[in-house]
Parts: C-alpha cells; structure tokens; sequence
C-alpha cells in the first residue's frame, strides 16, 4: 500500500484541482512572473510568436500525442471535441479555433478533421474489456481509495457530508465523457502510464497492476456496460468465473444455483 501513498501524495502535490482548478508549477526559470506561467500553461506561444528567450522562460506544456503513438479516440467525441472543447469538458485549456465559422463551414472542417484525426490512429481494433458489473465494482473501490479523489471529484458522498460533496464536485477537475471518449482498452493504458500519452499532464502514475487498471477501467467506462449488454459482445481475454457453497449431486443442478462469487481472471493461480 505505501507506493499508492506515495503517488497519492504526489498527486495532491502535483495537481491539488480540489483548490484551484488549474494547478500552476512551479517555474524553472528564475523571477517569472504568474503572468508567464499562465502563458506557458496555456500555451500561447503554439499560435503567436515569441523569441526563443521569451519561450524557454515560458516553458509551455507539450500538447497530448496523437497519431500511431497517441491513445484511439472514438470519432463521436472527436467531432463533439472540435465542435466545441469548452462544453465537451469544461476548464479545457484548449481554445475554440473553429468558433468564428459559420455553422455549416464549421461542421464540414469538423467532418475532416475527424476523418483525417481517426486515419493517424493505429491500425486494426482495439482491445477490449469485458462487461462485467463484478470488475466495475472493484473499480470503484479503487478509484475512491488509490487517490484519484485527490483530484477528480468523488461519486459517492462517503462521510464527508453533502456540502463538502457538493464542494468536490464543483471545484475539481472534471472527467469528461469518458465512456463516450475511449474504446476501453485505450483508458487502460492510459491509467497505466498517463505521461506517456499526455507529455504535459498533471495526473501522477498510479502504480496500479494491469489487472487493477482493467477493473479502474472498467468502472469509469461503466456507462458501457449497458450499451454492450444490449448487443453482441465480441470475446475479450480472461475467464469468467463463478463460485458455489453448496453441495451437488450433479453438474445440472448449477444451472439454477445462485454464485456465492463471480468474477473475471487474466491467469489461473494455483
């Protein structure tokens, strides 16, 4: 448990959105000014000029990775991204470059961009995850105790009472459309290893296992679960597995037994 501590620690550290909902670093270059971190959190320098002094004292983030290196995103959220970053996620530092447009010019530039954005993904599908209500459960476990609450705002109310709820909910950062964003494998590798794909992210690396990432997954994709139990659902790796306290004479009689247990398994343990 303690390297959890110590990533939960960093992230109050690194991030702390509970307080402010754009955490500012600590500068590298001596005597900057706020103004100039904002500059370089925001930065402006993607779009106007700067000498190369004025930049490295900036020290902007590195935008997150697309292309073949980058996490798949699904062409929905892309067009609803382009269309309109603020409402997709509000307190995005992204700027709304397409807002000028009229509406149907913005929609074609929308359509290509999403075309061309979708064609830089890396070939083939992506990996899946199954649906399973018991892995969403360990999930929610985990994202209410390995710190993500430190920065993202709790989903259940706990003990702190309704006001401080009410306060997390309103002061830190917000997930987005998580569900409509990702094809689930791609959240975790995410979670495995944020900075990988988001060179200037604030969120620490959680040390988590795979399996803890697929059921962390799992629960913040949970608004799939219904959509996938609706229709076909394509095999995924892992076994599915039941568990019975009880005594049988023969193997029919599990068909109308109730599990003590369920679950999922990546490996068979002895």
């Amino acid at each position: 448990m303690w390297r959890r501590w110590i990533a939960f620690l960093a992230g109050i550290l690194v991030v702390s959105p509970v307080w402010s909902a754009i955490s500012l670093p600590a500068p590298r270059a001596t005597n900057v000014t706020e103004g100039e971190i904002l500059l370089g959190e925001l930065n402006c320098v993607a779009c106007h000029i700067a000498t190369e002094t004025i930049r490295q004292r900036l020290d902007s983030r590195p935008a997150p990775i697309l292309g073949p290196d980058g996490l798949r995103l699904t062409p929905q959220w892309l067009r609803r991204w382009l269309a309109d970053p603020s409402a997709t996620k509000p307190g995005t530092t992204m700027p709304h470059v397409l807002a000028d447009l009229p509406d149907t010019q913005r929609a074609q530039v929308v359509e290509a961009l999403t075309q061309y954005l979708v064609s830089l993904q890396s070939p083939g599908p992506s990996a899946r995850l199954s649906a399973d209500p018991q892995r969403a459960e360990k999930g929610r476990v985990l994202y209410h105790t390995v710190g993500c609450v430190a920065c993202h705002a709790p989903m259940e109310r706990g003990e702190a009472g309704e006001e401080a709820f009410a306060r997390a909910q309103t002061n830190a950062v917000p997930l987005g459309e998580l569900a409509y964003k990702y094809p689930a494998g791609e959240l975790v590798r995410f979670l495995q290893n944020p900075l990988t794909h988001r060179l200037g992210g604030r969120m620490p690396k959680i040390e988590l296992t795979e399996a803890e990432a697929i059921d962390l997954a799992t629960y913040l994709l949970r608004d799939q679960l219904t959509a996938a139990a609706e229709t076909q659902v394509a095999p995924v790796p892992g076994l599915k597995w039941d568990y019975f306290e009880q005594r049988f004479e023969r193997c029919a009689q599990l068909a109308e037994a109730t599990p003590t247990t369920s679950g999922v398994t990546d490996s068979l343990n002895t």
